[in-house]
């Protein structure tokens, strides 16, 4: 395992035969994927030869496209002689439904260069199924009448496969039709709306055809992509990880940003790579390894621990295990504490939070509601009882994430309210926010989108009700998200003056939020990047303010990553849990619990054993008055 920095100021990695351009973020790793492909197209149209590219659909390349449409606008470059075959397709799904990746292609980079439209190739989602063999057959045949891929572009799921190729899938195998697995299905459901829309099977390239592609380039951003991008290039090859196949191919290439190749161990640990700087970041997270590696609490971690693991130059920097244990630890037990907002009248020396000003002004900033409920269920109940001003400050209205069966079953209810002659609507029974429901759903020029964000709102009401919350909320509808798409999210001026505005006239003392770690494509991607570019313009304020990194979902920080750790009790799991229960249960669906697994690492190192923990990082942004 070779490491280095190239010429473009990315690290590079060489994990077996496979080369790693680790970035510092997206867009860069996109500007080096965008300027090879180009570097193809130009070579091949000198040479008088097509250049025939695997394309590839989701978030993740929608960098790579955007910096091709810009070379394509200001440097002239030109797709005239570019034959393109996509990855794949839904099946079952027209060429114009909004989500199939005929329209995604056009969206996204077609209908924006010169490419002629009958060298640009989709598979055929719509192919009667007794026909579907003899298609995949012929999608083939056009690659190899053209001289095969020169170049292949692929993402990566969360179960590791490339294309649709699903765990299973061999590593001789072609063009066909399959059935999608269920976590590909779940992870898809955003963009249908719902569970219930999203497509069963696909047609997709095979592995086998991948393979015989002359240069390969998989991409990944990302914290949520980190795991399986660890296993695809350090376990052994098998076709139940599809990506891993990938490590045998003679020029393959993984572009990733820094949060997605945050589990490899030559950046997880790179005392194994050669001399580091041991900084307490550093160290934290060498004796948390080692802890969690050799499964020993850390104060009963000994010298030889340290010597079989590749760390004896720290050892030797502390001169016994017995030193260099009680540091760490007394660093990690610092992490703990019942008071989120600051204890009062404590010594705040060894305390994340300052005592000062005893009762504080506290935003949670949320993507969309139903993300916070799960990663800080518990500290927003201990920060309201401990007499903090909370505001939750939903940024997105979250409808797209209510599916249609939802609108299908409030549009039925309201029917039937209606046809009761209006006397339901007085019932004491019929609760406020289904009245509020009723009168602005009854206007006509209601959309359907709008329905949904009303139904979110109300879901939203009742989870905060469960946390005595219901007055400190805020409803931002940010515009990018009720005029945009998964994947087409474009914050403007007018959600920035929105953000701005509120954050200013809330003054707070103490900011939670998450997203800085995830795919900038994705919504909390996008609202990380919304939040962190209104930072200059923030007022005085910001100069007693603690920003507080949360993960959503079934996310956590690691141990060493910890900042504040907040036990969560056995009576504030169940709070949370009537909390989560008011949202429907897909939000949740296929999210592990990343505060009980927090808790689990704590436990692990020898720290006090709780139901959970809330974990937090400290962000310390680089912002001028």
């Amino acid at each position: 395992m070779n490491n280095g920095m190239n010429p473009d100021g990315c690290k590079e990695y060489v994990i077996g035969s496979v080369r790693c351009q680790v970035s510092q973020d997206a867009d860069q790793a996109a500007v080096l994927v965008a300027q090879r492909i180009a570097q193809i197209i130009r070579e091949k149209s000198e040479a008088g030869e097509p250049a025939v590219l695997g394309l590839a659909t989701g978030s993740t390349p929608v960098p790579v496209y955007q910096e091709l449409i810009r070379m394509h606008r200001e440097e002239g470059l030109s797709f005239q002689n570019v034959h393109s075959f996509n990855l794949d397709e839904y099946y079952g799904l027209k060429k114009d439904h909004p989500e199939s990746y005929q329209s995604y292609m056009q969206a996204q980079l077609f209908s924006h260069v010169d490419i002629p439209q009958d060298q640009a190739h989709v598979p055929d989602g719509m192919i009667a199924r007794e026909n579907v063999e003899e298609s995949c057959r012929k999608y083939e045949e056009a690659i190899e009448a053209c001289g095969g891929l020169d170049f292949q572009l692929l993402g990566i799921g969360r179960t590791g496969h490339i294309g649709f190729n699903e765990p299973g899938s061999q590593a001789n195998s072609r063009t066909r039709l399959i059935t999608l697995d269920p976590v590909t299905r779940i992870d898809a459901a955003r963009d249908f709306v719902g569970l219930e829309n999203v497509p069963r099977a696909a047609i997709t390239m095979g592995v086998g055809t991948i393979l015989n592609a002359r240069e390969i380039y998989l991409l990944a951003w990302g914290r949520g992509k980190a795991s399986v991008i660890r296993k695809a290039l350090e376990e052994s090859p098998t076709e139940d990880l599809p990506a891993s196949l990938l490590q045998g191919h003679q020029k393959i290439i993984f572009a990733l940003n820094a949060m997605a190749a945050s589990e490899l161990t030559c950046v997880r640990s790179p005392w194994t790579n050669g001399q580091v700087t041991w900084s307490e970041a550093m160290i934290k997270r060498a004796v948390h390894g080692l802890s969690h590696k050799v499964g020993k609490p850390i104060l009963k971690l000994v010298d030889r621990d340290y010597q079989l693991n590749g760390l004896e130059e720290l050892l030797s920097l502390y001169g016994s295990a017995y030193e260099l244990n009680i540091l760490v630890f007394k660093r990690t037990q610092a992490t703990i504490t019942g008071w989120p907002g600051g204890k009062p009248a404590a010594d705040d020396r060894s305390r994340p939070v300052p005592s000062d000003p005893t009762e504080k002004r506290i935003v949670i900033l949320a993507s969309e509601p139903g993300v916070e409920c799960s990663p800080l269920g518990g500290t927003l109940n201990r920060l309201q009882k401990q007499g903090h001003q909370v505001s939750i400050v939903y940024l997105t209205s979250g409808g797209l994430t209510v599916s249609g069966d939802a609108v299908n079953r409030l549009q039925n209810l309201l029917a039937m309210i209606a046809e009761s002659g209006g006397v339901l609507q007085s019932s004491e029974n019929l609760s406020s926010g289904l009245l509020e429901l009723v009168k602005k759903i009854s206007d006509e020029a209601t959309t359907e989108q709008a329905i949904r964000s009303l139904i979110r709102k109300h879901h939203s009401a009742l989870a905060m009700s469960a946390l005595n919350l219901s007055e400190s909320t805020h409803h931002l509808s940010l515009p990018f998200y009720e005029s945009g798409g998964y994947r087409n999210f474009a914050p403007s001026d007018q959600d920035r003056e929105v953000f701005l505005t509120l954050l200013n006239k809330l003054q707070p003392h103490q900011i939670y939020v998450s997203g800085k770690m995830s795919d900038p494509s994705s919504l909390e991607g996008v609202c990380w990047q919304l939040f962190e570019d209104t930072m200059s313009d923030w007022g005085e304020w910001k100069n007693t303010n603690q920003i507080w990194l949360f993960r959503e979902g079934g996310d956590r920080w690691e141990s060493h990553e910890v900042d504040m750790a907040v036990p969560v009790s056995p009576d504030e799991r169940a709070l949370k849990e009537v909390a989560m229960a008011k949202y429907p249960v897909e939000i949740f669906l296929d999210k592990m619990d990343g505060a009980l697994r927090v808790a689990n690492d704590y436990d692990d190192l020898g720290l006090p054993e709780y139901e959970e923990i809330e974990a937090f990082q400290l962000h310390k942004p680089s912002i001028t008055a």
